[in-house]
């Protein structure tokens, strides 16, 4: 069964990275994109994805709280945060906003397992 991702991230050339690493996954399908949380929640509705990735740097609202809004609307769906600052305090963040996972964006291609693995 193919498992379908949400990708939010305000940076194109990040979410066309996810894009091109998760292709080697014929398992997963990134189902939709979202630059900002409010497309995210908007998109949730329509795609009713089986994980969502997001940045933590979003304008708006940040993916702590996307995460929260997500959890509390969706509680099926499981989340990954990723995030280019410092894993070990977001890590905490995340974790306490119901994230599923945090990742480092530094560890691009070991996200991507971690990714894989959580999904399935």
């Amino acid at each position: 069964m193919i498992k379908k991702i949400l990708i939010v991230d305000d940076h194109e050339d990040v979410r066309l990275m996810y894009k091109l690493l998760l292709k080697k996954y014929p398992d997963l399908e990134i189902a939709g994109q979202a630059s900002t949380a409010v497309e995210a929640l908007q998109k949730i509705l329509e795609i009713h994805p089986d994980l969502v990735i997001s940045d933590v740097s979003l304008p708006g609202m940040d993916g702590f709280e996307l995460t929260k809004e997500i959890k509390a609307r969706h509680p099926g769906i499981k989340v990954a945060i990723a995030s280019g600052y410092d894993p070990e305090s977001y890590s905490t963040l995340a974790k306490n906003a119901g994230a599923d996972e945090f990742i480092a964006k530094s560890y691009f291609n070991s996200m991507m397992d971690k990714i894989h693995d959580l999904v399935l």
